[in-house]
């Protein structure tokens, strides 16, 4: 398995503030981004810009919690990282 590239982590690390729990943190710090492989690294950051581009909408009135692509982006994130926690 190929794993993730220097483009692939320098997205993630720009991308990673749109899941930030003020409470617990953000779970992507967790993890360690060396173990993932090039296929979860473009499922997370297909996620998170899923996730920015909803946040965008939202703020313009769109109702999106609950929608597939919002579940789907949620999925591909938190299913990702929990694959990967300790």
């Amino acid at each position: 398995m190929k794993a993730i590239t220097e483009k692939q982590r320098s997205c993630i690390i720009k991308c990673k503030s749109v899941i930030n729990d003020t409470e617990r943190g953000n779970p992507l710090d967790r993890i360690n981004l060396d173990e993932l492989t090039c296929y979860d690294a473009s499922k997370i950051i297909n996620g998170l810009l899923t996730l920015i581009k909803l946040n965008r909408l939202m703020w313009r009135g769109c109702q999106v919690s609950g929608s597939v692509e919002c579940c789907t982006a949620l999925d591909n994130v938190y299913d990702t990282i929990e694959k990967y926690s300790k």
